[in-house]
């Protein structure tokens, strides 16, 4: 059926989420440093780390730590808990599409799916020689993707929102 399965995990760093593609068991422990995600990146260039929805108003986002090792990322996910209507300044797609373009990095948009009907909202499509994860990275790498968005109504993005806020850990 041309569909390729990637291994990953989201992990924490300092309790913030990451993304890790094309991992294999044991290459990074549950709760990794960001020095240990720089030798998996040194060790295994294979390995793909995506920032998933970095300034969205919750702990566990990367947010401004992500200036700190800018090195650390490989691209930056466009959310699907998003709207058209909230200004630019506060809206957590467009900031991180700024921070991705002032560091050099692709965005990539992610379904994030806490439930099905979440999928296929949005979805990016990456230019590569071959199916394969090492050509679909190296088309991310090289900014060779491009995606489509939806936004979601105010009822589904109420919903969604409490869908993702439950799911996540609670940090005190």
């Amino acid at each position: 059926r041309n569909i390729l399965l990637i291994p990953g995990m989201e992990a924490e760093v300092d309790r913030r989420h990451v993304v890790v593609l094309n991992l294999a068991e044991g290459d990074l422990p549950g709760e990794p440093t960001w020095n240990q995600i720089r030798t998996l990146r040194l060790r295994k260039p294979e390995a793909l780390v995506l920032a998933p929805h970095p300034f969205y108003p919750h702990p566990s986002c990367l947010g401004k730590v992500m200036d700190d090792h800018v090195d650390c990322i490989d691209a930056v996910e466009w959310c699907i808990i998003h709207v058209g209507w909230l200004p630019g300044r506060v809206n957590p797609n467009l900031r991180a599409a700024r921070w991705a373009h002032k560091h050099g990095k692709p965005v990539v948009a992610c379904s994030d799916a806490h439930s099905l009907c979440a999928i296929g909202k949005n979805a990016s499509v990456v230019e590569a020689d071959e199916l394969t994860s090492e050509a679909l990275f190296a088309g991310i790498r090289a900014g060779r993707v491009s995606f489509h968005r939806r936004s979601l109504e105010f009822g589904p993005l109420v919903y969604q929102t409490g869908k993702a806020m439950a799911s996540q850990p609670r940090h005190i």
